[in-house]
Formats: C-alpha cells, structure tokens, sequence
C-alpha cells in the first residue's frame, strides 16, 4: 500500500497528532533535566527513594504513572518491581495490588 502524502510543505517537520499511550511521561517531573535518574531506580528505605517519591507527590501525571505501572507489574511480588513509579516503592505498589484485589473480592 502506498500512502500519498498532499498538501504538506515538509513532511518531516508536519506535527504529529498521533495520540500516543505513553504521551503523560513527557509531562512526567522525572522527565526534567535536573531530575537525577537514579532516584527513581532506588528500591526501598533509601534516600533516592524518598526523593524520588517528593517528585512524584508534585507530578501532575503521577496517577497515570502508578496506573502504567500496575498495569505492566501484574501480580508479580515485591522483588520482581523495580523502581519508584507513581510515587509508591515496589513494596508500596503491591500493597496496593493486594488492597485491589481484596477490595475486588468483597
């Protein structure tokens, strides 16, 4: 198939409209340059961790965020998250799957 493109001066500078799944992690605070990437790496009690989720509680795409998260982690155990993503710890992140499911159950 061979797609006709009309009307468009440069097509490698037209915007893209596309919507994306993912377009809320542009808008994400760890996004920013002066965001350390390792904060969000941190598992656990640590101080990157409690950093990274200070970022997060000021994020505006914090619960898309958390809610991708969830999504891609499924049921797997603490030691199968990794990371700091809508402000929870992997720990923080299955508490919440099991409070889910629970609540599910009821």
């Amino acid at each position: 198939m061979t797609v006709e493109l009309r009307n468009v001066a440069n097509p490698a500078t037209a915007p893209d409209t596309i919507a994306r799944p993912l377009d809320w992690q542009d808008q994400a605070l760890c996004a920013r340059p002066d965001a350390d990437p390792d904060w969000w790496a941190a598992d656990g009690k640590t101080t990157d961790a409690t950093r990274a989720v200070q970022w997060c509680h000021a994020c505006p795409v914090r619960q898309q965020c958390l809610e991708d998260a969830m999504r891609r982690e499924g049921n797997a155990r603490e030691h199968h998250r990794q990371g700091v993503w809508g402000g929870l710890t992997p720990f923080g992140r299955r508490a919440l799957y099991v409070a889910r499911k629970q609540a599910d159950a009821a």
